[in-house]
């Protein structure tokens, strides 16, 4: 019997304590910025304080940001220019 790992992203949903859903908007130019500056703003983070996962398979339209803590989270939003729309974390 092969034992299999849980994915990635089922075991960061369990890890970190808050997640943040991005809609990545279709148009060509503003989802090159938004990319851009969460990923240059979360590098300057660390590895070990976030994780990042597409929120479906396709379309890729949005994704999940997953970090430690809330103010973290906020630092991001504030950073890469988002609006917060809060919803509280559910988890099948």
């Amino acid at each position: 019997m092969i034992q299999r790992t849980p994915p990635a992203s089922k075991t960061d949903d369990r890890t970190f304590a808050v997640r943040v859903r991005i809609a990545i908007p279709m148009e060509h130019k503003e989802r090159y910025r938004l990319m851009k500056a969460k990923d240059d703003w979360l590098l300057a983070l660390g590895r070990k304080h976030y994780a990042v996962h597409p929120a479906s398979h396709f379309p890729r339209d949005a994704c999940y940001l997953y970090f430690n803590d809330l103010a973290t989270a906020m630092r991001c939003i504030e950073e890469v220019g988002l609006q917060l729309d809060a919803q509280p974390k559910q988890t099948p």
